[in-house]
């Protein structure tokens, strides 16, 4: 079951029924299982073999890792609002301040990212190292900190709404104030914009796990336990054009962490371009 509705639907829903409501609207619609596309680097990459033994040391302590946005392919990543910075400078807001919130803001909230999708030619080639790669799918026991990812085709120029938003949040964490209902629809809407992508990349249907961290000094990347987000490995797909080495490590681990695994291979006979998995 997909999510069909847009950032802005969301948002009235919000305004109408509340946050809690959206929230497990939001919820219902989150799928259970979660694929993720992972890339083994060969020696075009510097420390590739240190890389790929990092990451797969991760999956089999049973660990993800969350990013940092300015570490996607996407350069315009959390620019879905767009702020009258020249209305908040009028109203004697220090514009350098305000940028400097909304900078630091972006960088406490670390993501994972997923998709439904666990076939897609583009993205084994984009996300898995042109297929050399690994997917694994995850079992989603609690879908509080996923989302998914709302594609539009233009960014939200609501000037007035934005910069009354962020002026809230400004004044709030300025002057620690209680938290207020408004507050919390508020801070949903900013939160929700993170999830906004062009429609350009909608073939992705892309998920998102957001995590907010409290670290003074944020790193580009963060290992957490798949346990601690009620998560759990169900199957390890691994790349039509994985190194065999890769392939063996790859089933000593499903052993490990007892999930299934699958060897993606290419129907040279079908009539379509098609990948269809084996199970090893």
């Amino acid at each position: 079951m997909e999510l069909k509705m847009g950032f802005n639907q969301f948002n009235n829903i919000v305004e109408k029924e509340g946050l809690d409501s959206a929230i497990k609207y939001k919820n219902e619609y989150i799928p259970k299982r979660l694929f993720q596309y992972n890339a083994l680097l060969d020696k075009r990459y510097n420390n590739y073999i240190e890389k790929n033994e990092k990451r797969l040391e991760s999956l089999k302590e049973n660990k993800i890792y969350v990013t940092n946005y300015r570490c996607f392919n996407d350069p315009f990543e959390f620019e879905m609002l767009s702020v009258d910075m020249d209305k908040l400078q009028k109203e004697n807001y220090d514009i350098k301040e305000i940028d400097k919130f909304l900078n630091a803001f972006k960088n406490k909230i670390l993501v994972a990212c997923f998709t439904t999708i666990n076939d897609n030619m583009p993205m084994w080639a984009h996300y898995a190292n042109n297929h050399k790669g690994y997917c694994v799918e995850y079992e989603i026991n609690n879908t509080e900190k996923i989302y998914p990812v709302f594609y539009e085709q233009f960014r939200n120029n609501n000037s007035k709404e934005l910069t009354n938003m962020v002026r809230e949040l400004y004044d709030y964490y300025s002057n620690l104030n209680n938290h207020k209902e408004e507050f919390y629809k508020i801070f949903s809407y900013f939160y929700l914009s993170l999830c906004c992508k062009n429609k350009f990349w909608e073939y992705e249907n892309e998920y998102r796990m957001l995590y907010k961290t409290d670290e003074i000094e944020v790193n580009t990347e963060k290992v957490i336990k798949i346990e601690d987000e009620d998560m759990n490995v169900k199957s390890i797909y691994i790349g039509y054009k994985c190194e065999d080495d890769y392939v063996n490590e790859l089933i000593n681990i499903s052993k490990k962490i007892k999930c299934n695994v699958y060897k993606m291979d290419f129907n040279k006979y079908g009539v379509d371009y098609k990948l269809i998995s084996k199970q090893i």
